[in-house]
Formats: C-alpha cells, structure tokens, sequence
C-alpha cells in the first residue's frame, strides 16, 4: 500500500500536478505583429491563415491562436482561451508565427511566411512584437 501511495505522488510530480500556485499564472502575452519589408506584399495575401503559437520551455506548445485573412500589423493578445490543454501555463514562452495558405499548424511548405520574438517571455508579458522575416 505504501509503495503504491510513494508511486502515485512520484507520478503526480512528474506530470506537474504540485507546481506551487507561485510558479504558475495566467496566460496574457501580448504584441504585434508585422512583415519585413522584403515580404510585405507576400504577407497580405487574401488568402493566408496565420498561427500564433507559444510553446514551453521543452518546445510544446501550449496555446495557439488562429487569424484567417490577417491585417498587418496586427496587434494579438494569447489568453486563456488559446491554451492547447486548459491549466496553469508557466514561463518562459517562445513565441512564434506562421503564415500559409494551408493553415495547417506543424506543416510547412514552400512559401509559407514565418517570425519569431528574438527571446523567451514570461506568462503575462507585453510588447512581444514579431517581424515576419522568414520565408520557407
């Protein structure tokens, strides 16, 4: 009976289930996004879907946020909302964009548009501007 209450708590901390309410928040990052120069007129295309993804610390992501026909420069806001898995979400966040036609998250292919925020943010951060920059 012990080894199986020791196991059941091992497995609890390992799947993150006792993270400390102060190592957790909510999730509101905040930013802008726009296109550089070189890829302004690809980027306004009518007909381009784009994903804004935030993934952890290991690469998963944990919310995404998709905009049909996108505007630029578009102001976004990831929230609750855009969690992958409802829960905590803790920092730091990588911040990425992907522009296809497709609008398949996890797919690229040649003349999708993509950026990135040059850091890693925290789980409520603002001014997480994003140059798309990258074309595949």
């Amino acid at each position: 009976m012990r080894a199986r209450a020791l196991a059941c708590l091992a497995a609890a901390l390992f799947a993150g289930a006792c993270v400390p309410s102060s190592e957790s928040a909510k999730l509101r990052v905040q930013g802008a996004i726009t296109a550089a120069p070189h890829l302004q007129r690809k980027a306004e295309q009518s007909d381009f879907v784009l994903l804004i993804v935030a993934m952890n610390a290991g690469g998963v992501p944990v919310a995404v946020r998709r905009v049909l026909h996108p505007k630029l420069p578009l102001d976004y806001a990831l929230t609750e909302e855009d969690l992958v898995l409802p829960g905590p979400v803790r920092g730091p966040l990588t911040v990425k964009v992907h522009a296809s036609t497709h609008g398949q998250a996890g797919i690229t292919t040649h003349g999708d548009l993509g950026g990135a925020h040059p850091g890693p943010v925290d789980t409520e951060a603002r001014e997480v501007n994003i140059v798309i920059d990258r074309e595949f």
